[in-house]
């Protein structure tokens, strides 16, 4: 696997955006909207790539302040789950965004993901609440 940032608006971008589509808005019956991208040209866009260099996994990190980012629309192709990949690549976007002085990340993750973030150093900051229809909790990690 190769891990790497792409910028918006190019074809690995429209690539991110199918795979978000089809893995976090398919199954529950949404669509990637224009108004759900809007702001993302202010984004940090990491990909992770098989060795044939599809892109197989994407998230995004949504600068907050100047020592605080959102982690926000991680999605592994469905072939690629339960391989590390979407471990790897949280790994990877942090190492980077510690590298530009960001030492606070939070993200609203559904409840089901709940115990993958745990894994990964971040602990629930709220209650859960709903978020597009589905049970969900802050939860943050110090850098």
């Amino acid at each position: 696997m190769h891990y790497e940032i792409i910028p918006h608006g190019s074809p690995d971008y429209a690539a991110t955006c199918a795979l978000r589509h089809d893995v976090l808005r398919v199954p529950i019956g949404m669509v990637l909207r224009p108004e759900d991208v809007d702001g993302e040209e202010r984004q940090l866009h990491f990909v992770g790539r098989d060795a044939a260099g599809a892109i197989v996994a994407c998230v995004l990190f949504k600068p907050l302040g100047p020592t605080h980012i959102k982690l926000r629309q991680m999605a592994v192709a469905p072939h690629m789950h339960g391989k590390g990949v979407g471990r790897q690549i949280i790994a990877h976007a942090e190492a980077e965004v510690a590298a530009r002085g960001y030492r606070t990340i939070e993200t609203n993750a559904r409840h089901t993901a709940q115990a993958f973030y745990e894994k990964l150093g971040y602990t629930p900051a709220s209650a859960l609440f709903e978020e597009v229809g589905l049970h969900t909790l802050k939860m943050i990690k110090e850098l």
